[in-house]
């Protein structure tokens, strides 16, 4: 740009000297030819004028000639000038062009430089970015994912913070044998996070023990615990307890056996894995264990299973109520009064373990039930323990402790065994035995679910 300023500054003084310099000329020009013009048109007109040989009539046509051919004369002349001038302007305009052409040319061809080197810049400046670019691409993308991880894992935190507290909370109310509030939080869980192991156990485990009519919901809630960790020993094990429940409930004696064989495989796997393993009551998972030995009629697995349990669990009645019952048959079956007294002992651990446990919460109904059966069989010693024990029966029935059919379909059971199991001399013992287990009849009848009410 620089240059074409220079070549302005040099060729517009001579343009414009050339131009006033062929003005000067044409005026100049014109000037002459009309000065030569006029003095001849003076010289040809004296020369007629001195002529007197001419007649009137011929010199008056003489003048008619004259002016006529003056008159084409200065036509002639005039269009001369013209030309002449024309000729000039066209010099001029000739020049003019051709400075200008030669102007634009030049303009031309250092702005088309100028202009190739701003676009060799911007394209040198481009490729610089387009580098630029692909090098800062990965990191834009980058951290594009980054934010959705971040995102993620705020709402992973905030699930993971939600859902400690409802868990926490529904450990906290299972505690407190509060079943339907444990529930409750062990429900909303699942709705925000339906893979949630822990969830799903405590629901399953909930649903086998205290919520009727849902155990085929507790199955499928371990099964899904089990595909998400196979591993888990105590999802396992409550499997067991849920298809042991299952097999009890069960009238078709092959299914029964079946339910009963799983249940055990089961148990024994997750026990293999930690034999110290306890249930969500604080109880050893070696009580189911026994359980089904003793059901399939095996009583020697069933007493090793059940005194596992104890070594487990100490200060439980579970264990010792069903150690007292397994004692009371082998003294039926062997006629051995060493077994009735080593039953009579167990079942007053049993009162001292429940009467303990009692105290930590007053509305367990099992620890209830394991007051009401031990005091029932210590009868045979004192008559005092029938009250204790029909009063105790009448709590664990109340509408206060609220047991399912379920919870009870359990518990008569076990007052079926003992009387079952009750010695033959025993005949006070069963007579009580027997009004239990009409009495729990009774109020199992009473809580069936009707057929158009379905649990939550």
């Amino acid at each position: 740009m620089d240059k074409i300023a220079a070549w302005e500054r040099i060729l517009k003084p001579i343009l414009w000297s050339a131009i006033a310099a062929l003005i000067l000329v044409s005026l100049i020009n014109i000037s002459f030819q009309t000065y030569s013009a006029y003095k001849r048109y003076l010289t040809e007109d004296a020369g007629l004028q001195d002529d007197d040989t001419l007649t009137d009539p011929q010199r008056r046509m003489l003048e008619r000639a004259e002016a006529t051919l003056d008159r084409a004369n200065e036509s002639a002349e005039m269009a001369g000038t013209i030309l002449s001038f024309l000729e000039g302007a066209s010099v001029l305009i000739a020049l003019a062009l051709g400075a200008a052409a030669i102007f634009g040319f030049q303009n031309s061809r250092e702005l088309r430089k100028d202009i190739e080197e701003e676009r060799a810049k911007i394209e040198a400046e481009l490729k610089k970015f387009t580098l630029f670019w692909e090098q800062i691409r990965p990191v834009e993308d980058s951290l594009r994912n980054l934010d959705r991880s971040l995102t993620a894992f705020e709402n992973a935190q905030k699930s993971i913070q939600d859902n400690f507290g409802d868990l926490l909370q529904a450990n906290q109310e299972l505690s407190l044998k509060n079943y339907l509030e444990a529930y409750h939080y062990a429900k909303r869980v699942l709705e925000r996070s339906p893979n949630n192991i822990q969830a799903l156990y405590i629901a399953g485990w909930l649903e086998t023990q205290y919520i009727p009519g849902m155990l085929e919901s507790a199955c499928q809630r371990f099964q899904e615990a089990l595909q998400i960790d196979a591993k888990a020993p105590s999802v396992k094990a409550a499997f067991g307890v849920a298809l042991r429940r299952m097999a009890i409930a069960s009238k078709d004696d092959k299914e029964k056996r079946r339910l009963f064989d799983e249940s055990l495989g089961n148990l024994l796997q997750a026990l293999g894995q930690n034999e110290n393993l306890i249930d969500l009551n604080r109880e050893s998972f070696w009580g189911p264990v026994g359980g089904n030995y003793r059901d399939k009629g095996q009583i020697d697995s069933a007493i090793e299973a059940y005194e596992r349990a104890l070594s487990v669990t100490p200060g439980s009645s579970y264990p010792m109520g069903n150690l007292g019952a397994l004692y009371l048959y082998q003294a039926k079956e062997q006629h051995s009064d060493e077994f009735k007294q080593k039953a009579l002992d167990m079942f007053k651990e049993t009162v001292r373990a429940s009467e303990s446990e009692i105290g930590l919460n007053p509305n367990d109904y099992f620890v209830i039930m394991d007051l009401a059966m031990a005091n029932t069989i210590l009868g045979a010693e004192e008559t005092k323990y029938y009250r204790t024990a029909q009063r105790w029966l009448n709590h664990a029935l109340s509408n206060a402790i609220g047991a399912t059919p379920g919870m009870l379909r359990v518990s008569l059971g076990g007052w079926r065994r003992l009387f079952e199991s009750c010695p033959e001399d025993w005949g006070q013992v069963q007579v009580n035995l027997d009004k239990a287990i009409k009495k729990i009849e009774e109020a199992m009848q009473e809580r069936q679910p009707r057929p158009d009410e379905t649990t939550s």
